[in-house]
Parts: C-alpha cells; sequence; structure tokens
C-alpha cells in the first residue's frame, strides 16, 4: 500500500528503497515450490503418493529459478538443492531434511523469514492451521503461537506469494511513473 501511494504521489525517491523489500517476497512462493516437490520425493513422506517425472520437474524448475541467489548465499548450499531436486531415474530419494536446512540458511540472504515461507500443512480446523507435517514444519519448529486459546498452535499463513512477474511490474511502473514524467518535462524546458 505504501509503495503504491508513493507512486501515485509520484515521490519516486520515497519509493525506491521498498522496491527491495517487495522483491524479497517473490523468493517464498519459489522455496514453498522447493519444499513441496521436495516432500513429495521423499520416502520420509508418510502418504504413498504416484510419483513422477512430472514431480521432479516440478521440484527442478522452482530450484532452477532460484539457484543463482541461493549459489550467492552459499556455493554449497546451491549444489545440495541441485542435486536433490535434479531429474533422475528415481523417483523418491530427495534429503528433504538437508534441503530444507539449505534453503532455511539463506532465508535473510533472500530477505524472507521462516514465518513468510510457513511449512506443508497436514490438518486445517476452521481455517487454522493445526498441524504441520513433522519434518516440514518452518525452522527446526519455531513457530508456536496462540489461535483460539490453545498454544503451541502455528498460525495460519498463506500458501501463495506476489509471482516473480511482480517484481518486473514493479520495475515498469517505477520507470513509467518517475522516469517518463522527469522526461516529459524536460523536453517542455528546451521549447
Amino acid at each position: 500500500m505504501q509503495m503504491q501511494q508513493f507512486l501515485q504521489e509520484g515521490k519516486c525517491d520515497e519509493a525506491r528503497p521498498l522496491v527491495n523489500a517487495i522483491a524479497s517476497q517473490n523468493w517464498i512462493p519459489l522455496i514453498q515450490g522447493i519444499l513441496r516437490y521436495g516432500w513429495m520425493l521423499t520416502d520420509q513422506n508418510p502418504y504413498p503418493l504416484i510419483t513422477s517425472k512430472a514431480h521432479q520437474a516440478s521440484g527442478a524448475t522452482f530450484a532452477a529459478a532460484i539457484l543463482p541467489m541461493i549459489h550467492q548465499c552459499g556455493p554449497r548450499a546451491a549444489k545440495l538443492i541441485h542435486e536433490n531436486m535434479k531429474i533422475r531415474n528415481t523417483d523418491k530419494d530427495v534429503d528433504f531434511k538437508a534441503v530444507q536446512d539449505a534453503l532455511e540458511g539463506c532465508y535473510e540472504h533472500l530477505g524472507v523469514t521462516c514465518e513468510d515461507v510457513g511449512g506443508l500443512v497436514d490438518e486445517v480446523s476452521d481455517d487454522v492451521v493445526v498441524k504441520y507435517f513433522e519434518p516440514t514444519q518452518p525452522c527446526d519448529r519455531i513457530m508456536s503461537t496462540t489461535v483460539n486459546g490453545n498454544k503451541n498452535t502455528p498460525s495460519k499463513k498463506s500458501a501463495s506469494g506476489p509471482s516473480v512477474f511482480g517484481y518486473i511490474i514493479i520495475l515498469l511502473l517505477i520507470g513509467g511513473l518517475c522516469y517518463l514524467p522527469q522526461k516529459a518535462s524536460g523536453k517542455e524546458k528546451s521549447k
């Protein structure tokens, strides 16, 4: 809302610092996708799923989109995620905990938090998450709050975030609303 207000008022200098904060939120759905498909493709998953190359391809795609940023954080973390999430001949050999730890180790670098990412939900009651799949709880089970008077119940978090294209749209808006009016006013002065 603050970015929108700054852009509508033409306060481009005030809007620019918000770009990084907004852009960092674009990593959340990618991280969630890696965790989701990593969990589906691990032997730790208690629910028998029919896994396929499509699940591997989805996991590999999410990983490929964020691996350059993970590599900036730590090349070993990027290699671990790549090795676990790449397409291979077997369906279930992802070391979920290693992938989760590698991602969590880079959250600060990416500008996201454990609470932003959340975990994989196992049970929901009255639109409130009451249980995560045990190994998939966010950041070693540090999310515990009081919901409906029950202590140690994780809070409900959204499973989606802005798309990567959101960042591009923000940059185009800043360019369109800040750069073009300055250029137009420059042309008027030269006439």
